[in-house]
């Protein structure tokens, strides 16, 4: 799951900037297409995908993982269309595959992942990965 969320976020930053270099839109509309199209199938697909979780969880443990393994099998594909396709495709492709790549089970994994993991390993991620981040900003900056 945290593959996942992390690969999506790196393919959210980057989808605009393929649009703008790649399909000849302008960054700022590249920006705003991607983002409204996330903003409206994050919605939807957090809903629908709560939902899908919560109905099958009676009949299948793993459900909320089942509800993201399908959405994920059937959103790369699409993905793979959008990327490789031009004109009318394109953007319907984009579509369907940010749905199906968000259909998850939304807040119920939000509260799980993020408020119920144990304070040590929270620090341990700190300790790991935020003098990282720090170098890189100092990096940018002292590079200008």
């Amino acid at each position: 799951m945290a593959m996942m969320t992390f690969s999506l976020g790196g393919l959210q930053q980057w989808i605009p900037t393929f649009l703008s270099q790649e399909r000849g839109f302008s960054l700022e509309s590249a920006n705003l297409l991607f983002g409204m199209i996330i903003v409206v199938d994050g919605i939807f697909a957090a809903l629908i995908g709560g939902w899908l979780g919560d109905y099958l969880l009676p009949r299948m443990k793993g459900s909320y993982y089942f509800v993201s393994a399908v959405g994920m099998a059937l959103g790369v594909p699409a993905m793979i269309v959008a990327l490789n396709f031009r004109g009318r495709a394109m953007v319907p492709a984009i579509c369907v595959a940010a749905f199906f790549l968000l259909l998850r089970e939304g807040l119920s994994r939000f509260f799980t992942e993020y408020y119920l993991i144990p304070v040590g390993v929270i620090f341990v991620a700190m300790v790991i990965f935020m003098p990282q981040g720090l170098l890189g900003f100092m990096r940018r900056w002292l590079n200008r």
